[in-house]
């Protein structure tokens, strides 16, 4: 386990990558099938926001992990086991996830995902994304944190008040793949409507 600035924390698994991007092809052909009009039919107020992934502008449509596809529920556990053991907090928690299949010049500009009032946390699992970094703002930190993605990597942070982003994918030869994760507590699902599942 790794930790950067007391925010940031890192665990190398040991998943089975192969049978992980095979599901995340089949996850991707349920998307473009019944997800992909819904998800282009948005209006976009910056370019960079068509720049990112179908895969995870889609990420309201669907939890992946309600998905039967081998890999997604090790995971899963893999992310309920790190998550207890980063969150001291009581609360009843729920989690979504969803898939970001990066083709040559996609990325996904700074962003956060929750408010402070509502104890969450984000993350993502590196399926297939080396080489590249996802770049952290964190909160009462002047320098940028940049986490380096290895393949089978799980990160987690809590969302309070961070921002982070990833940069263009370089290569055509093959995608960037990761699975992204966010964890509410009970008292915000109702506020943020989804396919949330119990952690």
């Amino acid at each position: 386990m790794k930790t950067y600035k007391d925010y940031i924390i890192t665990v190398k698994l040991n998943l089975d990558l192969v049978a992980m991007q095979n599901s995340c092809y089949k996850m991707k052909s349920i998307i473009d099938e019944n997800f992909k009009e819904k998800i282009l039919a948005v209006e976009y107020t910056e370019d960079e926001g068509k720049l990112s992934p179908l895969t995870t502008q889609g990420f309201e449509h669907y939890n992946l992990l309600m998905y039967p596809f081998d890999g997604f529920h090790s995971l899963y556990f893999e992310i309920q086991k790190l998550f207890r053991q980063c969150n001291q907090n009581d609360e009843t928690y729920y989690i979504r996830c969803w898939l970001n299949i990066y083709e040559k010049g996609n990325f996904v500009d700074w962003h956060d995902h929750f408010p402070p009032k509502c104890e969450s946390w984000h993350g993502f699992f590196c399926v297939d994304c080396e080489p590249s970094v996802t770049t952290y703002q964190l909160p009462n930190i002047s320098e940028s944190v940049d986490v380096v993605s290895e393949n089978n990597l799980l990160v987690i942070s809590q969302s309070n008040g961070d921002r982070h982003r990833t940069w263009p994918w370089e290569y055509s030869d093959r995608d960037r793949i990761t699975i992204a994760f966010d964890i509410v507590s009970a008292k915000c699902t109702g506020e943020f409507l989804n396919h949330w599942i119990p952690i």
